[in-house]
């Protein structure tokens, strides 16, 4: 008996710091990419502040839709991420403002997504 209740004190903590493991239902194929340009920023009569940021984005064919995705979140760079590349296959999951996959280094990354059509819109 006190060695049961032992063992359930020591794996109890571990169960508690154990992660989720996600799911990725949803299917797609990288079919292309291209560049799009955001400018920001004002000028005035003292000088401008212009700035011109490039990304790229990602153009996924699903099963129902196609959807437009960028590593760009926000206007700020993401992180450091590895490219898609045409013709890749991935699972992911979406909570509708990111798509979430894992790629080949083994880690989950985060895709914003910039539009979606057919029943990916909804």
């Amino acid at each position: 008996m006190r060695k049961s209740a032992l063992l359930i004190c020591l794996l109890c903590p571990l169960a508690m710091f154990a992660k989720d493991k996600k799911d990725y239902p949803l299917n797609g194929t990288v079919v292309s990419f291209h560049s799009q340009a955001e400018v920001r920023g004002s000028g005035d009569e003292n000088g401008s502040s212009v700035d011109t940021y490039h990304r790229r984005v990602y153009v996924i064919k699903t099963e129902t839709g196609t959807l437009e995705v960028t590593g760009w979140e926000n206007g700020f760079k993401a992180r450091k991420r590895p490219p898609l590349a045409v013709g890749q296959k991935l699972t992911y999951r979406t909570d509708g403002k990111y798509i979430y996959t894992v790629l080949d280094d083994g880690k989950e990354h985060r895709f914003y997504l910039m539009s979606a059509t057919g029943n990916d819109a909804q």
